[in-house]
């Protein structure tokens, strides 16, 4: 197809080269500029710390306090280790004996 410039030429269609974006580009979608959307990720588990402490003193172990609360043992212990300042072992034997 020609077309014609402001002076009146005909001009030759100019044929412009892109790069091909990468697979992983192409598969992944384009991962620049996310910072906005920082906290996207899974939330975190909600643990009713009374309801712990309550589980704790009946000497449920961690697994099952894991399971009441659906997370697993090591989102129990981390969440602990985030909220309470000290790992499960410490902060249930605490408690054991307070409601013991």
């Amino acid at each position: 197809m020609r077309t014609v410039n402001e002076a009146g030429k005909v001009a030759e269609p100019v044929e412009v080269k892109v790069a091909p974006e990468s697979r992983a580009r192409r598969r992944e979608g384009d991962r620049r500029g996310q910072g906005a959307m920082r906290g996207s990720g899974r939330p975190r588990a909600r643990i009713n710390w009374r309801d712990f402490d309550k589980l704790c003193g009946l000497q449920a172990t961690q697994e099952e306090i894991a399971w009441w609360f659906g997370c697993s043992v090591d989102t129990l212990e981390r969440a602990c280790q985030r909220d309470q300042g000290r790992g499960f072992a410490e902060y249930a034997q605490q408690k054991h004996r307070v409601y013991g």
